[in-house]
């Protein structure tokens, strides 16, 4: 099973947040179980995030988390991020 993850995830590890290293556990477990994505929306929310900057693709890519890109007619497609 895939953890769609919200933006506001992201942005607690990226913001060094309290709960970051519990977050990150999470995370791990989630993506052993399946998989992490993110729709496109969080995309471009994350997009605009101050930390950012150059790093997006690589954190998304190192994290091993997918984009959910909509097709239309109620298909989907993953695609992973690219360094």
């Amino acid at each position: 099973m895939r953890t769609a993850i919200d933006t506001n995830v992201i942005s607690a590890l990226w913001s060094a947040e309290p709960l970051a290293h519990a977050i990150s556990g999470f995370l791990g477990e989630a993506l052993r179980s399946g998989g992490l994505v993110i729709c496109a929306p969080v995309h471009a929310e994350l997009v605009a995030h101050p930390k950012a900057k150059g790093l997006l693709n690589n954190n998304m890519y190192n994290m091993r988390i997918q984009r959910v890109l909509s097709l239309g007619a109620g298909q989907e497609c993953v695609v992973p991020f690219r360094v």
